[in-house]
């Protein structure tokens, strides 16, 4: 069964593992250190995801951020309000196709909902 968690620091190392392999393709350039400095971010709380787990192992998350980064790109309403932004979003290609994306998503939309 898929359990769906809120990342931790001890996470870092196999989230960019599993970024790096199943993430890159032709529009998704994915720099390495800028991946590890991205998800680095999660121990001190700039970054946060939400990862899905089967077994134990991990099969995909969707990492972001709250900011005010891109207030220019708001209505004037909203221009000085904090923003949830989605950083990455990735599957194990073995989950490719099934729904998990969409469901953690789903979950990181409804946490920033909150």
């Amino acid at each position: 069964m898929m359990q769906l968690r809120a990342a931790t620091a001890a996470d870092i190392e196999a989230m960019c593992e599993l970024l790096l392999e199943h993430g890159p393709n032709p529009w998704n350039h994915l720099p390495e250190a800028e991946v590890r400095a991205h998800l680095a971010a999660i121990a001190g709380g700039a970054t946060r995801a939400l990862l899905a787990e089967q077994e134990g192992v991990l099969q995909g998350f969707v990492s972001h951020r709250l900011t005010d980064d891109f207030a220019a790109h708001q209505p004037p309403s909203r221009s000085g309000q904090v923003h949830g932004y989605i950083c990455e979003a990735v599957v194990h290609a073995r989950q490719a196709g099934q729904g998990l994306g969409s469901r953690l998503l789903r979950g990181v939309v409804e946490g920033l909902l909150e």
